[in-house]
């Protein structure tokens, strides 16, 4: 069975970027805006942090060098709460060092990107990371959806993993098992 996908729309997708140089967030925030992204600039680590606390956006482009809080503990800052977690993140710097690039990789980043991108292509990566987030934005509500089901079964079910864990389970299974 075969399924399209459809882009959402970008004006229904907030985008936030951080970033100490105040050229660098006027320019992408305005390469964006033409695509129709909302977007939101944070000028420091510890303000982008907050902002994607606040806002949630959809995508997160972090620079890697800012003074005080530095882009890699943004980003795993952003990958220790529950909320943030999922949210994209293309770390920018002008570096192009491979041991770099892992470290912001090993550090919560989903992409690392040079400064100098080309516009089609900053464009190409942000929408392949949003169909990305779409997919697990899907997979997380089935879930949820399918907890809730197991939660209103009246017969003992369960689902195990391959080491026989249970997975999911109905209140009676747990209530018969003496499990919590």
């Amino acid at each position: 069975l075969e399924t399209e996908y459809r882009m959402t729309d970008p004006k229904d997708r907030t985008i936030l970027v951080v970033d100490d140089s105040p050229p660098t967030c006027h320019y992408l925030q305005r390469l964006l805006a033409k695509k129709g992204y909302p977007v939101i600039t944070g000028g420091d680590g510890a303000t982008g942090a907050r902002l994607a606390l606040e806002h949630l956006p959809d995508l997160i482009l972090l620079d890697k060098e800012m003074p005080g809080m530095h882009g890699f503990d943004v980003s795993r800052i952003l990958r220790q709460h529950q909320d943030t977690r999922g949210i994209p993140i293309l770390m920018i710097s002008s570096e192009s060092q491979t041991s770099e690039k892992i470290r912001g990789l090993d550090m919560g980043a989903d992409d690392y990107i040079s400064k100098g991108i080309p516009a089609e292509e900053l464009y190409s990566k942000i929408q392949a990371f949003l169909r990305i987030k779409d997919l697990q934005d899907k997979l997380q509500s089935e879930s949820s959806k399918l907890s809730q089901i197991f939660r209103f079964l009246h017969e003992p079910v369960a689902i195990c993993n391959g080491d026989d864990e249970v997975v999911l389970a109905s209140q009676v299974f747990l209530s018969l098992m003496r499990l919590p």
